[in-house]
């Protein structure tokens, strides 16, 4: 029986989910750019919960087929099966009947792990024919032996340590091995991260053309909708002002702009208050205000600052 070398616990074992998430969160574009942000939640639980470090490449998300799945190598493995305190080694793996065709490779291979206070070695055995994959197997050409003795120590590690909920430790079901997942297909590949002079452009873009305000009254705010670039240089600076001030007078009276200055026309009693509000003489804005009420003109002379007992010329 052989005993691998003492495994220290990750410093992910010390970390909260919140503290690992923040920190995908600062890196996502290297570790996870292809993660959906609840996928990146179940990633830092995952980490946190194995102990194993995302940020050391111990445990990776990688998508196969639109789905997310969660990775790590054998040290993964086997760091946390040394942090339970149990692990107690294993056998060299042991090879099936060695075939040749199409290449040379064992049938099987078996590997024994031992854990304390269990009296029998705890084995596994991984069969070539079902973890070989189909495309990029290089190294499963190169090196049969190692890649098949990886995924049957896998096995026997994840039987002999299954995740104990109450002591939050052990190999939990959500993680598997690399050369475990080998056979079940190619990874996706991340999709294409903006360059940084395309993400300043897009800074850029949006800055420059911020999209517009509701044209709506939020409690006791009003606002006021901007007006377009077309618009805005279709007026003068006076002739801008006025119509700031003419939307906004009209919101108070609860009426459109257009029907404000409909209703101006046939005898506006508050020129006054508008010619005010816009810095120019009432003569000058004759015909141009709504007829309001008494309490509707207490409202605008509020809302604009006037003193409407002397201000509207009634």
């Amino acid at each position: 029986m052989t005993t691998d070398r003492a495994l220290v616990p990750s410093t992910a074992a010390g970390l909260t989910s919140a503290q690992i998430l923040s920190g995908l969160h600062t890196v996502r574009s290297v570790l996870a750019p292809d993660l959906s942000d609840d996928e990146l939640k179940l990633f830092a639980m995952v980490a946190n919960r194995s102990g194993l470090d995302p940020f050391a490449k111990q445990v990776y998300a990688v998508k196969r087929k639109g789905r997310v799945t969660f990775q790590t190598g054998i040290d993964g493995y086997r760091s946390i099966a040394a942090r339970t305190g149990l692990y107690d080694g294993q056998d060299e793996p042991e090879y099936g009947p060695w075939i040749e065709s199409p290449f040379g490779h064992p049938e099987s291979a078996t590997v024994r792990v031992y854990r304390k206070g269990v009296t029998r070695a705890i084995a596994a055995t991984a069969f070539w024919d079902e973890y070989k994959p189909a495309d990029n197997d290089f190294m499963w050409q190169r090196m049969p032996r190692v890649m098949l003795a990886k995924v049957a120590e896998a096995l026997a590690l994840r039987k002999a340590f299954p995740y104990d909920p109450e002591q939050r430790q052990g190999i939990g079901a959500d993680i598997y091995t690399a050369d475990e997942m080998a056979q079940a297909g190619p990874v996706e590949p991340p999709a294409p991260q903006p360059s940084a002079r395309e993400r300043v452009a897009q800074r850029a873009a949006a800055i420059a053309a911020p999209e517009e305000e509701p044209d709506e009254i939020i409690g006791e705010a009003i606002v006021i909708e901007p007006a377009t670039p077309a618009e805005a240089l279709a007026k003068t600076p006076q002739e801008a002002a006025e119509a700031v001030a003419v939307k906004r007078a009209a919101r108070v009276a609860g009426l459109s702009a257009q029907e404000f200055t409909d209703a101006a026309r046939h005898g506006g009693v508050l020129r006054g208050a508008v010619a005010k509000a816009i810095g120019c003489t009432g003569a000058e804005l004759d015909g141009r205000v709504a007829a309001m009420t008494h309490a509707e003109r207490g409202v605008l002379a509020d809302e604009l600052n006037l003193d409407w007992r002397g201000g509207f010329g009634l």
